[in-house]
């Protein structure tokens, strides 16, 4: 995969972000809106300076405001994104001092602080580091939002990925079903990604239950594609 390839791959992660940026004014917003436009058009080095900007116009509120935390999980996520790690963890660290200092040690504001950075963790390698935060992330979404919360499934999925980057199958098979369990419920058994989802689990079966596991699983999202599947157990 090329190097441009690869960033609108990355890219991705961008949607649905428009003003995340809760500012108290439009003004206040406009540097975050112009860098995530900048970011969509390619233009990175406009993007930077823009996500910069609007961790400056956020420190003019104090150094201890939220809205200054999501700047700096904003401006980190873009460095993340382009594997710039070095640079994004210490905005990071920030987002998360701030955020906790202001909301408690349950807030969906720090859940997401605390999962970006464990997925940096995780793509630098840096497992023994993500995993506590990552189910940290996942503990506080459980309390706060429901437990098939499109969030809390997300984070589910990061902590399943940890697990299996590091060869935890075992650890990884329990939290499989209940991401399989989410999808049936808010995608429905014939859902695409839910069968394309039965298929990965198959794999991991495959590890850790054996090939006749495995291919009953097989046989579930093909009949799932067709129509004919009624659900997860």
């Amino acid at each position: 995969m090329t190097n441009q390839k690869r960033a609108k791959k990355r890219s991705g992660w961008f949607a649905g972000r428009w003003f995340r940026l809760a500012g108290r004014n439009g003004s206040e917003r406009k540097p975050d809106h112009d860098a995530t436009e900048a970011y969509f058009e390619r233009r990175i080095a406009d993007a930077e300076r823009l996500f910069i900007t609007a961790v400056k116009d956020m420190e003019a509120l104090g150094l201890n405001d939220p809205h200054l935390a999501t700047a700096l999980n904003n401006l980190a996520e873009f460095y993340r994104v382009q594997g710039e790690f070095a640079q994004a963890e210490p905005h990071f660290w920030r987002a998360i001092t701030i955020d906790e200092q202001a909301f408690g040690s349950h807030h969906p504001s720090l859940a997401r602080d605390l999962n970006n950075l464990a997925l940096l963790y995780r793509a630098e390698g840096r497992y023994a580091e993500a995993e506590p935060l990552c189910r940290r992330a996942l503990e506080i979404k459980q309390k706060v939002l429901r437990a098939d919360h499109p969030s809390t499934a997300a984070t589910l999925g990061n902590l399943l990925a940890l697990y299996l980057a590091q060869g935890k199958y075992a650890e990884a098979e329990p939290l499989y079903r209940r991401l399989l369990a989410i999808k049936a419920r808010t995608l429905g058994p014939d859902h695409p990604d839910f069968a394309s989802s039965l298929d990965n689990y198959a794999a991991l079966l495959r590890k850790t239950k054996g090939e006749a596991e495995a291919v009953k699983m097989e046989a579930r999202a093909l009949f799932g594609r067709k129509g004919t599947f009624v659900g997860a157990r």
